[in-house]
């Protein structure tokens, strides 16, 4: 009812605004013209008295236009804009009026209308000014002023407006009656829905709303039946899922809790990222190990935060740019915030859905600090170990020739006259003093920086170079020696000549030593690839077999010892220069032996430059 009386509202406010408009300006417009026929009627009517000077005539003219309802005053002005005649003012004649409203109708030339007021009535009024012509001269000969009042108009509007607010309010009853019958045949079905779906909303199902109309509230109460059987429906299927969903979030749950406790647990500290490479997880390991607080790490970009360690960001980002789904390991030095630095061990792979979708990255940190530390303590305590042994190898092979030195010092004073003194002197102090001096050499040899001066050379002539040193050694013991170089059109390793023929010498001779009672004596060379991260680096590798009586096995790990040797004369020291050799050479040297079936040693050199992605 409320919207109905609205409406009717703005409907006749708005044909009163319309109305009252169009009646404002009719009637503006009549007055206008009214004013400007009574002023030109008073004008033409006034041009012989002013002419002639007659003001009796232009007094009488000014007073029986004045009579008139709507008219205020006349006001005749003479040639020099005096006045000459004033309905209601006769005092007045023979002045010039000051006022700004009189001076622009005194001025103009042409018919003038203005809007004015009248100090006798509070009603605004139309002030119009024509000017007196006659035909035989442009000469303006006086103006006729005329003061139409618009009181009238405005009561004539104000009747209009009383006559629409009473047809307004006549509409306002009628349609609020009509809103009232309506709503009183719609509520009542309306209220049997709300009620039904209060009923609902509650819980109720079993709302039913009766059929009584056919029209839209009928259509609508079957909607409801139907929706509230389609509810009942739906609230069985919604409860048996909801029974299988709280069985299945159990379960997750238990899960969850299961997985969390596991990464609680874990030694190892976990950290995964999202495609944006911010992370999603820590676990407490983690936070122990980096030294950050979990609040600073989760939902943050992994880059920023170990700024003395971009390794480990590094290696999880490359995870994403690369799609990496085969885990890599890294390992790397990372300075804490407390200072402390920690050695790292860290495994990256990516994160896949079950359709093998990339999600995200994992990487498993372990802190090898503590091994390291323990490694470092037995490589200490290997190198005072090799140090002993060493030392006593020292001492071993110079205490023989120093004990042969002593004794002919100490015979020297009694038998220096003694031919045959002097000549065994002559043989074995020289012989002994040369053993000293190349043991001296060895060690000094196996002691300070190796200088390489690295250059392409052809390995297998320095291989033909060393077998033909020692083909007559070979052939005096018996032993058989072939020689198969694999030809290949990659370059030639970069090699210090002098020393890798000294490195050759020193394996060739072993295998001899090993076979006193003949046997064979196999070199072969060629090209392997050794897998380096990512990369298959190409290596020049040379095997070295012999027949001989084998290394026992528990000896291998100390056979590139100094002063370590199987055989019943050496000093142990060719092996470990070998061994420093090959290493200066960037290569590897590999030993493999069986008591009884032989020994071959293998020493790969790097093909530098040459690469290939894998």
């Amino acid at each position: 009812m409320v919207a109905v009386c609205l409406l009717v509202v703005l409907l006749i406010s708005g044909i009163a605004v319309i109305v009252e408009r169009g009646e404002r300006r009719a009637l503006i417009d009549q007055v206008r013209k009214r004013a400007v026929a009574t002023a030109s009627n008073v004008a033409a009517v006034s041009t012989s008295a002013l002419l002639t000077y007659n003001y009796v005539t232009l007094e009488q003219n000014a007073a029986r236009v004045a009579r008139e309802e709507d008219v205020l005053y006349v006001i005749i002005l003479d040639r020099e804009g005096k006045v000459a005649a004033h309905s209601s003012r006769s005092e007045l004649q023979g002045t010039v009026m000051a006022d700004p409203v009189s001076r622009r109708a005194g001025a103009s030339r042409e018919i003038l209308v203005q809007a004015a007021t009248f100090s006798g009535t509070a009603d605004p009024l139309y002030d119009v000014a024509v000017p007196v012509y006659i035909k035989e001269s442009p000469e303006k000969w006086g103006t006729v002023r005329v003061g139409i009042s618009l009181g009238p108009m405005r009561r004539a509007i104000a009747r209009s407006r009383q006559g629409i607010a009473l047809m307004g309010l006549v509409a306002i009853a009628l349609g609020g009656a009509g809103a009232l019958l309506l709503a009183r045949r719609i509520t009542s079905p309306i209220a049997r829905l709300v009620h039904g779906a209060v009923e609902v909303g509650k819980g109720n199902l079993d709302q039913q709303i009766p059929l009584s109309t056919g029209d839209e509230i009928g259509t609508l109460a079957r909607t409801f039946n139907e929706m509230t059987n389609n509810l009942r429906t739906s609230r069985l299927s919604v409860e048996s899922a909801h029974r299988e969903l709280k069985s299945q979030y159990k379960e997750i749950s238990f899960l969850k809790d299961y997985n969390d406790n596991v990464l609680k647990s874990m030694t190892s500290g976990v950290l995964t990222l999202d495609l944006g490479g911010r992370i999603v997880t820590v676990n407490q390991a983690a936070v122990q190990i980096t030294g950050l607080a979990a609040e600073d790490m989760v939902g943050k970009p992994c880059e920023p935060l170990f700024p003395g360690s971009p390794e480990l960001p590094e290696a999880l980002l490359d995870v994403l740019r690369k799609e990496r789904r085969t885990p890599q390991v890294i390992h790397l030095r990372y300075p804490r915030p407390d200072g402390k630095t920690l050695f790292l061990e860290m495994t990256t792979v990516g994160l896949q859905e079950e359709t093998g979708k990339l999600i995200g990255a994992l990487g498993v940190i372990r802190d090898l600090t503590h091994e390291r530390e323990l490694e470092e303590q037995l490589r200490r305590a290997d190198r005072l170990a090799a140090l002993g042994t060493m030392a006593a190898g020292i001492a071993h092979e110079i205490k023989n020739p120093l004990t042969s030195l002593k004794t002919f010092a100490q015979l020297f004073p009694k038998r220096s006259g003694d031919p045959g003194f002097q000549k065994k002197f002559t043989e074995i102090v020289p012989h002994e003093l040369e053993r000293i001096h190349l043991l001296a050499e060895d060690l000094m040899e196996l002691a300070r920086p190796t200088q390489m001066h690295l250059r392409p050379a052809d390995v297998h002539s320095l291989i033909d170079r060393v077998l033909k040193t020692h083909e007559d050694m070979m052939k005096g013991q018996g032993i058989e020696f072939r020689f198969h170089p694999e030809p290949t059109s990659h370059p030639q390793p970069l090699v210090d000549p002098e020393y890798l023929y000294r490195a050759l010498t020193n394996l060739v001779l072993n295998a001899i030593q090993a076979m006193p009672a003949g046997g064979l004596l196999e070199i072969r060379t060629g090209v392997e690839a050794f897998t380096n991260g990512d990369r298959e680096d190409p290596h020049f590798v040379l095997h070295v077999r012999d027949t001989g009586t084998g290394i026992p096995g528990d000896k291998l790990g100390d056979l590139f010892t100094p002063f370590f040797t199987t055989k019943a004369k050496g000093t142990g020291l060719g092996l470990a220069i070998t061994h420093k050799i090959v290493e200066g050479h960037g290569g590897q040297i590999r030993v493999e032996s069986r008591m009884g079936m032989g020994t071959q040693f293998s020493v790969s050199l790097p093909l530098r430059g040459i690469s290939r992605r894998i």
